[in-house]
């Protein structure tokens, strides 16, 4: 992705996102957490993802999203979470600042 906008608030447990590409695709993600109850009961998730070559979805236990990795310091996706909070922050349009841009 090159923009991204984000709206909602991690506090609310809802954030949606919109995704910009360079060639004109665009990725809408929306997500709403449902953090874990005082009675034990655990968290829970709900996000869909719909882009141009089709749609992603999972509800369930949070605990059960698999593949989630550290970032390294380097990788790409670095750029692309510093630009979700960014627009999380400012409410507005932010561009993905890639390392080797900034060289």
């Amino acid at each position: 992705p090159e923009r991204v906008l984000v709206s909602g608030s991690l506090e609310s447990g809802h954030v949606c996102a919109l995704l910009e590409c360079r060639r004109g695709g665009t990725c809408v993600l929306a997500c709403g957490v449902l953090r874990a109850s005082e009675d034990g009961r655990g968290a829970m998730v709900d996000y869909v993802v719909l882009g141009n070559r089709g749609t992603a979805r999972f509800e369930g236990d949070a605990n059960r999203v698999t593949g989630v990795a550290p970032i390294e310091p380097d990788a790409p996706e670095l750029a692309l979470r510093d630009a979700l909070e960014r627009s999380l922050r400012s409410r507005a349009p932010e561009s993905i600042e890639r390392a080797e841009e900034s060289r």
